[in-house]
């Protein structure tokens, strides 16, 4: 059977540990939850999104990688895809058989066989494995650092590095009215009479 993805298996704790009744749906990669309250039923079925593979195909020779990273090599001496015309014209055709393949086909595979048939390709990477993606790590996309409210928290540097005006990523967003007493005396109003009576925050 089918195993649940981790997605879905997260969204099932999460809605459970806030009070939803939760269904998982065998053999799918499915969840149905339900929520009482204030004489109110909300229903929501969740399904996780597949991990997904980019790809360009430009060229014959491109396209006779991509039928073979997807373990169907006969699709490129097949008469109905022989040249570009014919793919467009035979183009739901063409679909079907590659989607049949490419559901067999794990990232995993897809990933080794684009390189060993020179197919340009990625694997797009979920933001849960993002900050882990060897480039990312190279290239030191991300930093982390202490939010005075929200804690422990990453985010990517400014992309553009200059040797002689090196960037630097920028002071955390403002909290509600943090700023509002400095900005009123620079206006040359007085911040405390201003919050006493509810004007600023």
């Amino acid at each position: 059977m089918r195993p649940h993805s981790r997605q879905i298996l997260t969204v099932e704790e999460t809605f459970g540990q806030n009070g939803w009744h939760c269904e998982l749906i065998e053999g799918r990669d499915v969840l149905r939850a339900g929520f009482d309250a204030h004489h109110t039923r909300v229903d929501l079925t969740a399904q996780a999104h597949p991990q997904l593979n980019a790809l360009s195909v430009v060229t014959e020779s491109e396209f006779r990688a991509q039928c073979s990273t997807y373990g169907r090599p006969d699709l490129a001496d097949d008469p109905r895809f022989t040249d570009g015309r014919l793919r467009a014209t035979n183009r739901s055709e063409l679909n079907a058989e590659l989607k049949a393949s490419a559901a067999l086909t794990t990232t995993a595979e897809f990933a080794q066989r684009a390189a060993e048939f020179d197919l340009p390709a990625a694997v797009v990477q979920t933001l849960h494995d993002l900050p882990d993606e060897p480039q990312i790590v190279n290239n030191d996309i991300f930093v982390e650092r202490e939010h005075p409210v929200a804690g422990r928290v990453r985010e990517p540097r400014p992309a553009a590095r200059f040797g002689a005006t090196p960037q630097r990523v920028s002071d955390h967003a403002p909290s509600f009215g943090q700023h509002s007493a400095e900005i009123v005396a620079e206006l040359g109003l007085d911040p405390d009479e201003l919050l006493a009576a509810g004007v600023i925050f």
